[in-house]
Parts: C-alpha cells; structure tokens; sequence
C-alpha cells in the first residue's frame, strides 16, 4: 500500500525541528524539491506496487533517494549514509523534520531497480522532458531526418585500426627505437658530440617500398 503526501500540502516553515536550524531557501535541494514534479512520479511509480496489504515506503522518499543516488553518483550505501546525515537532503525528500537515524536499507535499492524497471524511469524522463520543453512540444517541431544508420551489433562496427604485419610491426619498433635515441642524445647532447647514425630516412624509404609489394617472399627478404 503506498502512503504518500502531495507536494503541494509541505511548506518550508512547517519543517519540523530544521526551521529552526536556519536553512538557506536558495540550497539546490530546497529549490529542486519545489519544482520536482513529485505527484505525476509517483504516480507512475504507484503502477508497480499493490493499493493494498503493507504499508510501502513514501513513493517520494524512493523517488527522491535515487535522485540523488545518479545525480551524486554515490554507491547505494553512500546514498543510505548522506541522507542520514543531510539536513537538506531529507528535506528533499519531504521529511516533516529531521530523522538521525536510517530512512531505509540501502539494499532496498536493489529490489526498488527490479521493481520499477527501464520503463518506469523511461516515465520519469517522459515527465521532465514535458515541463522543460512543454512549450516547444506544444508548438510542434518537424520530425528529426535520419542522418545515417545505428550499428547495434559490434561484429560489424567500423574500425579504422591497421591489421598488425609482421612489416609494420617492425617499422614501429624501428621508429620507437629512433625516439629513444632522441631523448637519449638529448640528455647527454653535452658528452657526446656526435649522434649515433641510424639511417632512418633510407629506413623508412625500404619500408614503404616493401610495404607496397603483395608477394610475399619480399616481405619476408625486408624483414631478415
């Protein structure tokens, strides 16, 4: 059964004990709990559990603690702990006053997430979407044109990488082996008056000769 107060019956002097406590009304979660849509959340939560039998925890208190369980990116014990701990959070959630000791189990979380599913968050998003851009949806906006195709299987994503040969293998050990000897020179420049020769222009000129030929005994004849 769920027990559930409307938003619109709490007010920000009538908060218990935390009135006292000189709380700002311009905190992020006092301004986010008076313009969250609480009524139409839960009653797209309140499809997922029996209007009968016992009594439920407040749909907003589960509402409002995933909230900021995403929006904090906290663990499901981490969200249990701050909002023992956080005036401003129980307010959020629409405590009368401020309650030391635990609201819930954090592994509540995990039946909550069984329960609820994809499509009732996908109701959430619906809901926000609505009141952030009602005015837009109201007006009408031409349909978005496709701009390509969505490969959902990763077998056959496109990947622009180089298949690894033996012959380029050893072209990037050879250019790796140049930079050392770069940073090398560069360290003892003062010592050693004369870098060691490498012949990497010629090395590189035999590579991309070779790496032009398909056949394969001369692949194997630049390599050896």
């Amino acid at each position: 059964m769920i027990n559930y107060t409307s938003q619109h019956q709490l007010k920000f002097e009538k908060f218990g004990n935390l009135y006292q406590m000189k709380l700002n009304p311009t905190n992020r979660w006092v301004e986010l709990a008076h313009r969250f849509p609480w009524d139409r959340c839960v009653k797209i939560f309140s499809k997922h559990f029996p209007a009968s039998g016992r009594t439920a925890i407040d749909p907003r208190i589960v509402i409002g603690s995933l909230i900021i369980k995403h929006k904090l990116n906290l663990s499901d014990e981490e969200t249990a702990r701050i909002i023992e701990e956080n005036p401003y959070m129980q307010y959020f959630l629409g405590l009368d006053e401020f309650a030391p000791s635990p609201l819930f189990s954090p592994t509540l979380f995990v039946e909550w997430r069984k329960k609820l599913g994809n499509d009732t968050f996908n109701g959430f998003s619906d809901v926000l979407f609505t009141i952030c851009c009602g005015d837009t949806i109201e007006k009408g906006q031409e349909p978005i044109k496709n701009k390509g195709k969505l490969k959902l299987d990763a077998t056959v994503a496109d990947q622009n990488i180089a298949y690894p040969n033996d012959l380029g293998l050893l072209n990037k050990a050879r250019e790796k082996t140049e930079k050392i000897i770069d940073d090398l020179f560069d360290k003892v420049r003062g010592q050693v008056k004369v870098k060691p020769r490498t012949y990497r222009r010629a090395a590189r000129q035999k590579y991309l000769a070779e790496s032009k030929k398909r056949q394969r005994c001369a692949v194997r004849s630049a390599i050896i």
